[in-house]
């Protein structure tokens, strides 16, 4: 039996009004938007659940260019971003927005960017 690709090269694209961006990814993470259910409990045992909407995210650690400026992020308002792994899986977030403000490592010229928003995947 043949190995699988399960892992490695991940390609990451930003689409905002100001343009595409794609991103030199160091690595990665995705959440599908969903839900978040909660237990509730009091002194007299299980009460029932809570259920709230949770939006979907796409973190990714990138290194630093001379043709990005982190700057710019701070403008990625209502940004879309597709990521495709190694797999050949598809995550695309729609509505997306930057959470905090990168912050830069300068020593080793990477910093993170957290996108949320409607975040599906495709197989």
């Amino acid at each position: 039996m043949a190995l699988e690709t399960i892992a490695g090269i991940t390609n990451v694209t930003v689409s905002a009004s100001t343009g595409a961006v794609v991103l030199s990814v160091v690595s990665g993470t995705a959440r599908l938007s969903g839900f978040n259910r909660e237990t509730k409990t009091g002194a007299s045992g299980v009460h029932g659940r809570k259920k709230m909407p949770m939006p979907g995210r796409i973190t990714v650690e990138c290194h630093t260019s001379p043709t990005f400026s982190i700057a710019d992020t701070r403008d990625w308002d209502d940004v879309a971003v597709q990521a495709v792994t190694a797999a050949g899986t598809i995550y695309t977030l729609i509505g997306g927005i930057v959470g905090d403000m990168p912050e830069l490592d300068m020593v080793e010229g990477t910093f993170t960017l957290e996108f949320e928003g409607d975040c599906e995947e495709i197989v």
